[in-house]
């Protein structure tokens, strides 16, 4: 930070320990709410490994190399090398149209998948149902509202995007270089 700026309020809790040092501090936030907040963070995660798994079976199936910005940190480079690879080697141009689309979705999820990630959160002390994440760092401060159900609801876009990019058999499991995974824990259980 340059100076002059003011760090906003913002209310944490703090759990002091009474037997050692191990304090610590968490944000004001229900067990629902971090939950899906959690929800959404994991959603994204298999997201980002279903974008680098198509990436990779395109690549493959064609011959050539993963692009390099397929593994960057970057999450945009790696949108981007994924749409690139769909432009050059999808020849069926409804299935290319659909990932395509996929594509678009899951750039306009980014900006708020990345608030939700990485803001620090708290409630509006107007409406305390509504929650807020919020950065003050120079170059990406924002803020954003949501609420538990809207969180959750952005869990399930990003988990229908997931689903629609992995080659699903009619049992229900996943079929991934001839080899059949199963797709919950249920079908391991029974």
């Amino acid at each position: 930070m340059s100076g002059g700026e003011e760090i906003p309020d913002h209310l944490v809790r703090c759990n002091l320990s009474l037997v050692d040092d191990r304090h610590t501090l968490e944000p004001d936030l229900e067990e629902e709410e971090l939950a899906a907040i959690g929800y959404v963070t994991a959603q994204w995660a298999h997201l980002e490994h279903a974008i680098l798994a198509s990436t990779f079976v395109l690549s493959s199936k064609n011959g050539v190399a993963l692009p390099k910005d397929a593994t960057n940190l970057s999450f945009e480079k790696r949108l981007d090398a994924w749409r690139i690879t769909i432009e050059r080697f999808v020849t069926d141009e409804k299935e290319k149209a659909r990932l395509l689309k996929l594509v678009s979705k899951a750039a306009n999820l980014s900006a708020s998948r990345h608030k939700l990630a990485h803001g620090l959160w708290a409630w509006e002390y107007s409406d305390p149902a509504t929650l807020k994440a919020f950065s003050f760092r120079p170059k990406v401060d924002f803020e954003a509202h949501f609420n538990a159900e809207g969180i959750r609801q952005l869990g399930k876009n990003r988990r229908t995007q997931f689903c629609a990019l992995l080659p699903w058999r009619e049992d229900g499991c996943l079929e991934i270089d001839g080899r059949a995974f199963a797709s919950e824990r249920r079908y391991l259980r029974s």
